[in-house]
């Protein structure tokens, strides 16, 4: 079987031997505990920033109110809409890095892993292995092309927000 070599990997999925040996424990290292602190405050933020943008929009709808039915409405359902979207989504994607980091738990799946290319979809690259997908859409490019269609690989990654932690090439079927 012809894999990349694993440096490819190690470099993609920005992990080292130490990290390795930690996710095959099923446990995060020190330094994935800190890479997903950073990802938690990033998420953070963005949830602060949304839930601002969204109470500003709805302050400036109701403030149009008099000037007619179809904007109140309009305006109305865009706010709605970017308060039950936007903001939801930064907020489960803090508490998946939250539970990472105060559960430590790591997973893994194994098997041939496929690599697939979607047209007309935002985030059209997809890898999948074992019946999970990661889309590129939270998987950088660099990281798809790191593997080979068709490899069996070991894929580790953080249980509550599904980040791909390390990866090693498997063996046999």
């Amino acid at each position: 079987m012809s894999t990349l070599p694993d440096d490819r990997l190690m470099d993609a999925l920005d992990f080292d031997a130490d990290d390795l040996a930690a996710n095959r424990a099923g446990e995060l290292s020190p330094r994935q505990r800190l890479r997903l602190t950073n990802q938690r405050r990033l998420q953070g933020w963005l949830l602060t920033l949304g839930l601002a943008m969204t109470l500003i929009a709805l302050v400036l709808v109701l403030r149009v109110r008099l000037g007619g039915a179809l904007v109140f409405w309009v305006g109305g359902a865009v706010t709605l809409w970017a308060l039950g979207f936007g903001p939801a989504q930064s907020l489960f994607r803090w508490l998946g890095y939250d539970r990472d980091i105060k559960r430590g738990v790591v997973r893994s799946v194994q098997g041939r892993l496929t690599l697939s290319v979607q047209p007309g979809r935002r985030a059209n690259q997809t890898l999948t292995i074992g019946g999970q997908s990661w889309e590129l859409g939270t998987l950088p490019k660099r990281v798809f092309q790191a593997f080979e269609h068709g490899a069996i690989y070991r894929l580790y990654y953080a249980a509550g927000s599904r980040t791909i932690l390390s990866a090693e090439a498997g063996q046999g079927d």
